[in-house]
């Protein structure tokens, strides 16, 4: 239940606030505009019971220029676009989740903890599933859970917990939470081409085509090889690998220090 303190997502993309009303003497709903998103980013927020993925993007896509910024994601659109395609959906997924992950080091007289938003779906066999190779499409009508009950661990030893917590979401973490998430691996189209690259990894350690430590590095050798032909130096005719970043020069990296030095 929404409290007097906090913000509410509805279905549809509906947020909303509780206000007093001197007429009625209560708390009444009252509809958060577009034009007041920023002034409730920080604001503590619950979902209604069934907000789904698509009611959270809908409200995004009211405000696209302000949640582009927020969430430096360029490929928000995209995003936002994909979530309206029609897709089946994940049978063995029931619904996501947000939670909070917090270690604690020590850092001087001080323990510092730092936090961070894990954003997972959530498996008919209440294991969790990640979503980075997933498409908004296919989640956008699973419900979205927020877990704020976590504990902090040691971040000398990982298995050790501190103590036991809770911490509220405010809406820019969850808008933040689930674009990180949903953007891992770069827009739609770069996370499908990692899929397919995934796959191919797969069916060829399928067929036995193993390859060792030894062998990548020879094929490394052989391309570098390759390079130093394709792209002499000018100035002494031999490797020609550029000092900064590893990509093709006309001049080699020892040739480059040494215009530096002169």
């Amino acid at each position: 239940m929404m409290t007097h303190h906090e913000i509410q997502l509805q279905p549809r993309g509906r947020l909303v606030r509780m206000e007093w009303d001197k007429d009625t003497g209560r708390h009444v709903e009252h509809a958060i505009s577009t034009d007041e998103l920023a002034f409730h980013l920080h604001s503590t927020i619950c979902f209604a019971d069934g907000t789904t993925l698509r009611d959270l993007l809908t409200l995004v896509a009211k405000d696209q220029d302000l949640f582009t910024t927020l969430t430096a994601c360029d490929c928000l659109q995209e995003i936002l676009a994909e979530a309206e395609a029609e897709s089946t959906p994940i049978e063995e997924m029931v619904a996501m989740e947000l939670a909070w992950s917090a270690e604690s080091e020590p850092s001087g007289a001080t323990t510092v903890t730092e936090s961070t938003i894990e954003f997972y779906g959530l498996g008919s066999d209440e294991g969790q599933m990640g979503l980075e190779f997933m498409s908004a499409a296919r989640l956008a009508g699973l419900p979205i859970l927020l877990n704020e009950a976590f504990n902090i661990r040691d971040g000398a030893d990982p298995d050790k917990v501190v103590f036991w917590t809770t911490r509220r979401f405010t809406l820019l973490e969850v808008v933040c939470g689930v674009i990180g998430e949903l953007t891992f691996l770069g827009s739609p189209k770069e996370r499908d081409e990692a899929l397919g690259d995934l796959r191919d990894r797969v069916a060829t350690a399928d067929e036995g085509e193993f390859h060792t430590i030894e062998e990548v590095k020879a094929e490394w050798d052989r391309r570098t090889e390759e390079d130093r032909k394709r792209f002499p130096c000018r100035m002494c005719g031999e490797d020609s690998r550029c000092a900064c970043f590893g990509k093709p020069s006309d001049v080699c990296h020892d040739c480059f220090n040494g215009m530096k030095e002169n």
